[in-house]
């Protein structure tokens, strides 16, 4: 997004903002209230209320949003641009202790952390059915799903230990760095 004028330029053009371009391929789908367990919805592990922004690096661009305990870090969630194309990387870190952890990076587009970080609730049409099973305001398959500030990237879990993705309730901070990385 250019700062001079405001527009949002892609490959496929330009466009006055990223919700008229996310408007070419995506809709806003019915939101479905999730069952909650916990206080919170099904699919998403409640320690993610402990999950905080970390870091946000201007020059290089990289975010980073972390669960810590007295044992470190837990979970970990990277946004960082990708040097090769217009996308950018998401790497999920869960440690499940000892030497047990996984590792997931995707690739996602900017109006991706654009629905995800909910400044919209615009979704790609194959994530219709993701929003109906499990409750969300806003889904793409395989990178996130999200209700209202609950956000479980890259997918819905059981809210329980040993999911392989990371749970985050969304705050301002973590919002205000997205921004400026997509900018």
């Amino acid at each position: 997004m250019s700062d001079n004028n405001k527009k949002y330029i892609t490959s496929y053009g330009e466009y006055e903002s990223i919700e008229k371009f996310m408007l070419g391929f995506m809709k806003i789908f019915p939101t479905k209230m999730p069952k909650y367990s916990r206080g919170v919805p099904e699919w998403f592990h409640d320690l993610g209320r402990e999950t905080k922004f970390r870091s946000f690096d201007a020059e290089q661009k990289i975010l980073i949003i972390s669960r810590e305990t007295s044992f470190g870090e837990i979970a970990k969630l990277t946004i960082y641009p990708n040097p090769n194309n217009d996308t950018y990387f998401v790497k999920i870190e869960i440690n499940f202790g000892m030497d047990d952890k996984t590792k997931t990076v995707i690739s996602v587009l900017d109006h991706t952390l654009y629905s995800a970080f909910g400044f919209s609730d615009l979704s790609p049409e194959p994530a219709e059915e993701l929003i109906k099973r499990y409750g969300c305001s806003a889904a793409s398959v395989g990178q996130f799903v999200r209700y209202e500030n609950y956000l479980n990237m890259p997918g819905p879990g059981t809210g329980n230990d040993c999911d392989t993705n990371i749970s985050i309730l969304i705050d301002d901070k973590m919002k205000e760095a997205v921004l400026k990385l997509i900018q």
